[in-house]
């Protein structure tokens, strides 16, 4: 082969290797771009749907999410076809393990034992995945009949967020969800990952300044949140004790505002009027040690109930025309 050497190239030919060199390093450049995490994830620019729902954070756009954007079985990452990719994610997420899922009923039928993990039908206790033969996605958290999931490949979810979302279901709806695309379903693949427990602990109160909204979470995770979204932080509100009665957390997805209720009827009356169960937000004191009380606006659209143990801003905003609902629950 003979080599050409800077000194004895003639002008126009070092010219054309000059612009030859420059192509070639801008289509690498393209090439390379097209694969790397942050280009895979544009479409992701708002995270995933619903984070911070049930305490339950997931941030799409770092490692090992995008980390797995660029393996082989990361094809179809962030987008409609991306459950896969993201339940793969999310074991490494929570194992530390990293693992490849190429199907749900691969991982139930054979794959699961390469990690140690077991299988069966019984309501998870842990993390788990919620395989079908077309769909594979990942219990974050139980709560009675209610599953707190997350799950990629959701074009309900849109693209912003990666077609990912964390959303909640019954037991029932969720092991017969062949009428949502998920095929039929086959089983649980259990993780070894505890649940998220309701510690005792501080709860944080916040306003929306556009809405009139206050809301009130444990996650400290989904106040940040909401506090980068313009949320007003107010502080700790009342300590929540680590068990005792259901608190229970609703969301009304027309007027955008959450309600909290120890009634179980309360809480089935307003899922009936199309209000959506988020699961138990916290637990009430059975010594009932501090009250919580609930009030009412009757002229809000949204933000029409608030809760405080303040006696002070009890009375003074019934003073302004706010109904006096009495005790909504109690705090340490």
């Amino acid at each position: 082969m003979k080599v050409l050497y800077a000194k004895h190239v003639r002008p126009a030919q070092r010219n054309r290797l000059v612009a030859m060199l420059a192509a070639c390093i801008l289509v690498c450049g393209l090439v390379f771009a097209s694969t790397t995490p942050s280009s895979a994830h544009a479409n992701a620019s708002a995270g995933i749907l619903n984070n911070g729902l049930d305490g339950i954070t997931i941030d799409i756009n770092s490692d090992p999410y995008a980390y797995f954007a660029t393996k082989r079985s990361g094809e179809y990452a962030y987008g409609t076809q991306g459950c896969a990719w993201f339940a793969s994610a999310r074991i490494c997420d929570l194992t530390g393990i990293d693992v490849t899922i190429w199907s749900g009923s691969n991982w139930y039928y054979s794959k699961y034992a390469d990690y140690g993990f077991s299988t069966g039908t019984s309501v998870p206790t842990g993390k788990a995945l919620a395989c079908f033969t077309d769909h594979v996605l990942v219990i974050e958290n139980v709560s009675g009949d209610t599953y707190t999931i997350s799950e990629g490949g959701m074009s309900s979810a849109g693209s912003e967020h990666g077609y990912c979302q964390i959303t909640t279901m019954s037991r029932e709806d969720l092991e017969s969800a062949s009428t949502r695309g998920y095929g039929s379903f086959l089983g649980y693949v259990y993780l070894g990952v505890n649940f998220p427990s309701c510690e005792s602990g501080s709860m944080f109160r916040l306003y929306n300044p556009n809405s009139g909204e206050h809301f009130y979470t444990a996650s400290s995770s989904e106040r940040d949140n909401l506090v980068v979204c313009g949320w007003t932080y107010e502080g700790v509100a009342w300590n929540a004790p680590s068990s005792g009665y259901e608190v229970y957390r609703l969301y009304n997805p027309n007027g955008g505002d959450h309600h909290y209720t120890m009634s179980a009827e309360e809480r089935d009356w307003l899922i009936g009027l199309g209000w959506r169960y988020e699961g138990v937000g916290w637990h009430s004191d059975t010594a009932q040690t501090t009250p919580l009380y609930r009030l009412y606006n009757p002229n809000a659209e949204t933000g029409s109930h608030h809760y405080t143990m303040s006696v002070e801003e009890r009375d003074g905003l019934v003073a302004l025309g706010w109904n006096d609902e009495g005790i909504g629950w109690y705090g340490l």
